[in-house]
């Protein structure tokens, strides 16, 4: 290899990881991502890509996004990386104006098909100065307590949904794709599939789903007793675990008396508050419930009674 070859081949790596850092800091758009690219990234060493699939409904990435992409170049960009060893973390956005339930669903369907290693299932948020922005403003769907960017709170209510029903669609879509439909174990995969089970537990170590498909994992690796150790944790969490009441009009939360809608969730045990976080645990205190910890979405302070059992509950 002459010295003009060599220095061709760093300038394309240095070329890549330029291209990686300035212009996809947080996700990259599918339609230039060809094969090329992929392999190109591959060779200096990326492992994995954050994917801005956006939706995994053609109707609304045409007819409500606005977006040049199809779901042949989803399909195509999706087994190349798996053919190049490259892992996909799969960014998805549902609960823009102009979406159906039935849109929704459609993108559940066609996701599975794309056998993405991980899926991040966000809420519409509109962006002020934006024309989702302009039509939800004009058409009256902002909901009350409406944050700028904040992506993990559905604020989008249209004659078609409401914004409790996105965030429900938000939470059942992650528990489908990415555990109960996981894509490294339909394909055997259960190595790589542990990884992320075992992420979301370092996280949030109560999570029933991530305990119990890890247990499966370390079965079929064939690792017995971490799998039994995962299982009795599993039963253990689901022993203990009562359905939770969301705040609204007859159900006013404990802790801020809240009803005006179902931001806040309680059972016996505490109360996930929307209006309290960020308190120094065990020091604030409110209608007889100590102040925690926040939710890991930063979204809920959770409250509990003095020497109460840990909050643990299933959303209704």
């Amino acid at each position: 290899m002459g010295f003009s070859g060599l220095i061709s081949i760093v300038f394309l790596a240095e070329l890549c990881f330029a291209i990686v850092a300035a212009f996809f800091p947080n996700a990259l758009t599918l339609y230039a991502l060809d094969r090329p690219m992929l392999k190109a990234l591959q060779g200096v060493g990326v492992q994995v890509l954050i994917m801005a699939v956006e939706s995994g409904s053609q109707r609304v990435l045409k007819e409500v996004m606005k977006k040049p992409l199809n779901q042949k170049i989803q399909r195509r960009v999706f087994e190349d990386c798996r053919e190049l060893g490259i892992d996909t973390d799969v960014n998805i956005i549902i609960g823009m104006p102009g979406e159906t339930k039935e849109d929704i669903e459609d993108a559940r369907v066609f996701l599975k098909e794309l056998y993405g290693t991980w899926f991040r299932i966000y809420a519409a948020v509109p962006l002020e100065g934006s024309d989702m922005y302009k039509e939800a403003v004009a058409k009256g769907y902002l909901t009350d307590g409406y944050i700028n960017g904040d992506f993990k709170k559905a604020v989008i209510e249209t004659e078609d949904w409401t914004a409790e029903y996105i965030q429900r669609a938000c939470y059942s879509m992650n528990l489908d794709l990415n555990f109960i439909t996981n894509s490294e174990m339909r394909l055997g995969n259960f190595a790589r599939a542990l990884t992320e089970f075992e992420n979301t537990i370092s996280v949030k170590d109560d999570h029933a789903f991530a305990y119990y498909f890890a247990s499966k994992c370390h079965e079929k690796l064939e690792n017995f007793q971490k799998a039994l150790e995962y299982d009795e944790i599993f039963k253990s969490i689901m022993a203990n675990t009562e359905p939770l009441t969301r705040s609204g009009k007859g159900h006013p939360c404990p802790v801020c008396n809240r009803t005006k809608d179902a931001d806040c969730a309680f059972n016996d045990n505490g109360v996930y508050c929307h209006n309290n976080t960020g308190h120094q645990p065990g020091k604030y205190e409110q209608n007889g419930y100590i102040y925690r910890k926040d939710t890991s979405d930063g979204r809920c302070g959770v409250f509990s009674r003095p020497r109460a059992r840990r909050l643990r509950g299933r959303l209704p």
